[in-house]
């Protein structure tokens, strides 16, 4: 890929050969573009669809994901692995006053906050009613703790009737490239879960 200023941003959601698509989308600071879906596309065609992309590429590390990652690293392009599981300590919503129980959680907000203009937000949507569908569906709610938890997956599905591909896809740009020292501190092993690839 063509290096580039580090402003384009492609969320890289791998479904694999199953039902569910595989989705690229580029996001160019608050410009998302039109989300790319491939169904039953291979792990290496993947790769190289993504491979021609212009940016630095945000997918996920978890499942199918994995193997498109390593592939992508091999031929030399700037990944980050996202995984939705893991800790999101340390990171805070725009207001400061939010925390999260997982990355997911951390992600979905992140658009939210990027939507709202309230504080400052200026994200521009593609005219997808997919996209939008699976952004405004999810529900959550807040621990005992005060983290926010975002509505699992499967629940999603049920009333949609697929999976949440594109707001993943999506949210994976939102992924935080620089770590907060509370949850660099709070990872026992840092260097091997949230290294860049």
């Amino acid at each position: 890929s063509v290096p580039t200023n580090g402003h384009i941003k492609i969320g890289l959601d791998v479904a694999g050969m199953g039902r569910a698509a595989t989705v690229v989308i580029e996001r160019n600071e608050n410009k998302v573009e039109m989300p790319e879906s491939h169904k039953k596309t291979d792990h290496m065609e993947i790769a190289g669809i993504a491979h021609n992309k212009h940016g630095t590429i945000f997918g996920d590390a978890i499942g199918e994901g994995a193997g498109v990652i390593s592939r992508l690293v091999e031929m030399g392009d700037d990944v980050i692995a996202v995984k939705g599981s893991e800790s999101a300590e340390g990171l805070k919503d725009l207001t400061g006053e939010r925390k999260f129980a997982n990355m997911r959680a951390y992600l979905m907000w992140a658009i939210r906050d990027a939507l709202d203009p309230k504080l400052g937000g200026s994200l521009a949507l593609p005219p997808d009613d997919e996209l939008i569908q699976e952004l405004t569906e999810p529900t959550f709610n807040i621990r005992s703790n005060g983290s926010i938890i975002i509505e699992e997956k499967d629940e999603i599905k049920k009333r949609i009737s697929r999976s949440p591909d594109k707001a993943d896809a999506l949210s994976f740009t939102f992924y935080p490239e620089q770590i907060p020292a509370a949850m660099a501190s709070f990872d026992p092993q840092p260097e091997l879960r949230r290294r860049r690839w």
